[in-house]
């Protein structure tokens, strides 16, 4: 539906596909792009300290996004921006240090004339415009992707918000809109959240209680099994299910820990191939590694785990730990909080 705000009428293209924090494309933000009209009547009142019109201008950025094919990382890093430098407030004025700056992102004369500078779309679109010029931005850390932009006088300055920005975007990406419009999410998602491998697979083991498999496991097993690819699953990719740092990196265990301070596990890789090393920011995605059998393993495959113990998310908070193996949850229900299927039927099955 349609809703007439101001005398303009608001159609939102989103990314789907989260938020870590909660749902980005019909799933999470990220997952492909589908076209969908937001009520604004819906906006919440207040979130992550923005008021309604404040989200409606990061809406009307992610749109902007959208139509230039930026993924939801960019978006989250215009939204992330623009807070930093307005609140998400179209201001009419600058500062001492910039007196002809102006909008949401406070770009100068020089970015375009004043309407483009002061229309958050038009703003929007200048900033995307310059990001994607920047070598390298999709794995710099935000705050310094955007200080390329920007070109402001302490990199580090956005930084702070870059948790209310993946916020914003994840919040906004998943209100409820009417049908969407073939979104799909799950792998090749480059938002937030994607699953680990491409397809097709199997889910050769769940979560839960299975006995003793005879190599030494806990009989309770803490994740969920990927395998059963075309040619042999060893060798093949693995990528972030989520965005964070990776913790550890070790032969056959590499952890990578969420901003909202959850973690997810990916085991049994060899470390020979890893792509990222203990330190490292990594977004949704990227490639971690290949599917192994290093370990306590029974043949090639990728045991994925997530953790909650101290989340600051209170919707993941809120998926039962394992009283068995405290602080782990079933994955499943993971992806299911952001509308993604772990085995979706078009490209998986399972085994048992």
């Amino acid at each position: 539906m349609k809703a007439l705000v101001g005398g303009v009428v608001v159609a939102l293209l989103v990314a789907f596909g989260l938020s870590i924090f909660g749902g980005g494309r019909s799933c999470v933000p990220g997952a492909g792009v589908s076209t969908v009209e937001i009520d604004p009547s819906n906006l919440p009142n207040g979130l992550a300290g923005y008021g309604r019109e404040q989200l409606l201008n990061a809406a009307l950025i992610m749109r902007s996004g959208q139509a230039l094919d930026v993924d939801a990382r960019g978006q989250t890093i215009a939204v992330m921006t623009a807070m930093g430098e307005s609140s998400l407030r179209v201001l009419e004025h600058g500062d001492e240090a910039g007196p002809d700056s102006l909008g949401l992102f406070q770009q100068r004369d020089s970015w375009g004339s004043r309407g483009d500078r002061l229309d958050p779309q038009k703003s929007a679109q200048l900033f995307y415009e310059r990001l994607v010029q920047v070598s390298g931005w999709a794995e710099m850390e935000p705050t310094l992707a955007a200080h390329k932009v920007q070109r402001n006088a302490d990199p580090f300055h956005y930084r702070r918000f870059w948790d209310a920005a993946q916020q914003v975007v994840t919040a906004l990406g998943g209100l409820p809109a009417g049908e969407l419009s073939g979104a799909s999410c799950g792998a090749g998602s480059n938002g937030p959240i994607r699953l680990p491998i491409d397809g097709p697979y199997g889910i050769t083991d769940k979560f839960g209680y299975r006995g003793d498999i005879g190599v030494g496991t806990n009989p309770f097993h803490a994740g969920i099994d990927f395998a059963n690819m075309p040619g042999g699953s060893c060798g093949k990719p693995v990528f972030a299910a989520a965005g964070g740092q990776v913790t550890s990196a070790s032969n056959g265990y590499l952890s990578v820990q969420h901003p909202d301070h959850y973690t997810v596990i990916y085991m049994h890789m060899p470390a020979s191939t890893y792509k990222v090393r203990a330190g490292d920011t990594v977004r949704p995605g990227q490639q971690l590694g290949e599917i192994g059998t290093e370990g306590q393993s029974t043949g090639c495959h990728l045991h994925l785990a997530v953790t909650t113990t101290g989340t600051t998310n209170q919707q993941i908070a809120s998926i039962p730990q394992s009283t068995a193996r405290p602080g782990y949850i079933d994955p499943a229900e993971f992806y299911r909080l952001f509308g993604v299927d772990v085995c979706p039927s078009d490209r998986c099955s399972y085994a048992n």
